[in-house]
């Protein structure tokens, strides 16, 4: 789950892991996602990810693992 911080200067679409993010309601706070995490490449609750190109940045609230990209760029940590 992401919290936009700073809308993108153009349209694209942000994804994780090649699969399209969307709005929706959260899962409610006592989910228990029985996805394996990979720490190798792991999304950490609190930490930044920006696309430096089209001014995009998120904040993870929840801890997942995957790939973030916007218009194919991938998002680095901040």
């Amino acid at each position: 789950m992401l919290l936009v911080l700073t809308a993108p200067l153009w349209p694209g679409v942000l994804r994780c892991n090649g699969v399209p993010m969307v709005a929706a309601r959260p899962f409610p706070c006592g989910y228990h996602s029985l996805a394996r995490i990979d720490f190798g490449t792991a999304l950490r609750p609190g930490r930044r990810y920006r696309d430096a190109v089209s001014g995009l940045e998120v904040r993870c609230l929840r801890g997942s693992s995957g790939c973030l990209t916007f218009s194919g760029r991938a998002l680095t940590a901040v």
